[in-house]
């Protein structure tokens, strides 16, 4: 038997970073996974879900990725030069349009980021994965166990109480038979001291 509230926790460490995972279950009929990513795994988010949805199939999986120290891996900036000059040329026209007489600047264009790309090399990507696939799989095998835990301690709890359950049952039961016969004895000598009383005979035993 397995409960579906349980928590994990995995730790991967090196020289300049650490990787810490909490993963945490709740109840849940189907399987619900929430996931807090620093910017630097935003990428993994469909790898990751993918990996816990192979381990578990029901509960509400919370999972959170702290990244401490080091630095963050580089990407490269893309550059999208035609929407760049579209840009220019309709702020250019838009400036003329409105009558505005500042000319453009540079931080003009930075307020638009459209035209700037963030790319993660699938290299990268696979690099990132290994940092925490250690960590993940273990928070979730510590998850997975915790769950295993709970859900036999919930099952002795079922036990004894169906236990209980059933004593209790069984001197209702018992109690049951002893008002019974107790309400048929008590019947029949009231009914005998009537019958004494008008000189009658008393009642048979059958």
């Amino acid at each position: 038997m397995e409960s579906m509230t349980g928590f994990g926790k995995g730790i991967f460490q090196l020289e300049n970073y650490t990787i810490t995972v909490y993963a945490k279950s709740l109840n849940s009929k189907y399987l619900d996974i929430s996931l807090k990513l620093p910017k630097r795994y935003t990428f993994l988010e469909e790898r990751i879900r993918k990996f816990i949805s192979q381990e578990f199939k029901r509960g509400k999986i919370e999972i959170q990725i702290k990244y401490t120290g080091g630095e963050f891996s580089q990407k490269k900036i893309l550059v999208d030069k035609d929407l760049a000059r579209e840009l220019k040329t309709a702020l250019t026209r838009l400036k003329f349009e409105l009558g505005f007489e500042e000319p453009l600047t540079f931080s003009d264009f930075l307020k638009f980021r459209d035209y700037l790309l963030l790319e993660e090399k699938e290299e990268e990507l696979d690099k990132l994965w290994e940092e925490i696939c250690p960590p993940l799989s273990k928070a979730l095998e510590e998850l997975k166990e915790s769950r295993l835990k709970e859900g036999e301690i919930l099952k002795n709890l079922l036990k004894i109480y169906l236990k209980e359950l059933k004593d209790r049952v069984s001197k209702i039961e018992n109690l049951k038979e002893k008002i019974i016969k107790d309400a048929k004895n008590k019947t029949k000598e009231r009914l005998d001291k009537i019958f004494k009383e008008l000189n009658l005979r008393e009642i048979d035993e059958n």
